[in-house]
């Protein structure tokens, strides 16, 4: 990753990510080269924001400050505090274990990167990655990169998210149900 795309994993993290590497060799039967195992990152850290992630992050909010908003005024030492407040309001202790950031060149184009390991209960962990020219967005969508993971990994509790709402960056609140 690092040699290829600029992208110098941190240690938990690169552990992780060779594990689901492995896994999709093996389901392929095949060697994967670089540029899949590119694409599977950025599907498996940067791309999948499920709703859930955007409408726990809303919610979390309420409707005094869009997403956009905090991503652009949010310090980075408020980050974990935006991660308690989320985790406070869905009723499971969240919390940052390791905040690591790089900034990178990757295809010719310059990027800060955000690797973060959040605390999903007691014990069970999940990495998110924030990729952003800004830092502070970065680190905001690593936030949103490890709340996603956990609501797909079925670490968060069971939650729905009604279809008849905007999850966008609008400043629209979703309304988040328990299932």
């Amino acid at each position: 990753m690092e040699s290829d795309y600029g992208v110098p994993l941190p240690r938990n993290l690169s552990i992780e990510f060779s594990q689901i590497i492995q896994q999709l060799s093996d389901s392929s039967g095949k060697e994967v080269t670089s540029p899949v195992i590119w694409e599977t990152f950025q599907a498996e850290y940067l791309e999948s924001r499920t709703e859930v992630a955007r409408g726990l992050l809303n919610w979390g909010l309420g409707d005094s400050m869009s997403l956009q908003d905090v991503s652009r005024t949010t310090p980075s030492g408020e980050i974990e505090m935006l991660v308690q407040m989320v985790g406070k309001r869905i009723g499971t202790s969240l919390r940052i274990v390791t905040r690591e950031q790089c900034h990178t060149v990757s295809q010719n184009k310059e990027a800060n990167i955000v690797f973060l390991e959040m605390c999903v209960g007691e014990a069970d962990h999940v990495f998110g990655v924030g990729m952003h020219e800004d830092p502070i967005t970065a680190s905001f969508n690593s936030v949103v990169s490890a709340i996603d993971r956990a609501a797909r990994t079925q670490l968060l509790p069971s939650l729905k998210v009604s279809l008849d709402c905007d999850v966008s960056l609008s400043g629209q609140i979703c309304t988040v149900t328990w299932a």
